[in-house]
């Protein structure tokens, strides 16, 4: 019985291992309780679907089953700075994002967006990023120093207008950017919203097959750059790739 809980569990995405298994009887009845290991940094509701998906897993073969899942992240490597920094601020429930950790003569240094409250005062949106900075250095002494940006963590659902001549300008420059970008092959489904007082620009880039994240970056990246210089009231751009 334990062969088949454990086949039934091994063939669940996201489990990447079993710790424990303990099955007892209490007169028809299956009581099963699991200790799984599931990667770090993934997202409380991706955690708690990975764990439903294992309960349906061992009752679709054991329908009497009463499946207790406890789930724990796998500890980062200790060569994942990265890694283990995100799992630092994770644990501390800091919402984090674009962490980045660059070597200079030696020395580690780090940078990352934090996201708060808007409603705080800075002085407590300060407090709050040092803390995190004093933590990451304290559980991975391997960085020197720790740079937070300190971002608003948006909640509202914000009221736009459309700018059909600012749009037609985008569009219009987005076509002259495509035909001297190499790797970018098209750009549609353009769309420009005046948000509060800020313009906010969302587009499709269709880029050549065979080209990698992280080169695919580079590349809305280097668009976002030129889009910026010729408009500099655009506020936000968001370029979302599809492949050949």
């Amino acid at each position: 019985m334990t062969e088949g809980i454990t086949e039934a569990v091994a063939r669940v995405p996201g489990v990447l291992q079993q710790d424990r298994i303990r099955v007892r009887r209490s007169g028809n009845k299956l009581f099963v309780e699991l200790r799984l290991v599931l990667e770090s940094n993934i997202a409380l509701e991706h955690a708690q679907s990975v764990v439903h998906a294992v309960g349906t897993a061992v009752r679709a073969r054991y329908p009497n089953a009463d499946v207790v899942v406890d789930a724990t992240p796998r500890a980062p490597s200790s060569s994942d700075l990265v890694e283990r920094m995100r799992s630092v601020a994770h644990t501390g429930n800091f919402q984090i994002h674009n962490v980045t950790a660059f070597r200079v003569g030696g020395r580690v240094s780090a940078t990352l967006d934090l996201e708060i409250d808007p409603a705080l005062s800075l002085a407590t949106a300060h407090e709050q990023a040092t803390r995190l900075e004093r933590t990451i250095l304290q559980d991975v002494p391997e960085v020197h120093h720790v740079n937070v940006h300190i971002e608003p963590l948006e909640t509202r659902v914000a009221s736009a207008t459309e700018v059909p001549r600012a749009q037609t300008a985008v569009e219009r420059t987005l076509r002259k950017i495509v035909r001297t970008t190499p790797g970018v092959l098209d750009c549609h489904a353009v769309e420009v919203r005046q948000v509060d007082d800020h313009m906010v620009v969302a587009v499709h880039c269709l880029v050549q097959s065979g080209l990698s994240v992280a080169q695919v970056h580079e590349l809305t990246e280097r668009l976002e750059l030129q889009m910026r210089e010729r408009f500099p009231e655009i506020h936000t751009i968001n370029i979302h790739p599809e492949p050949q």
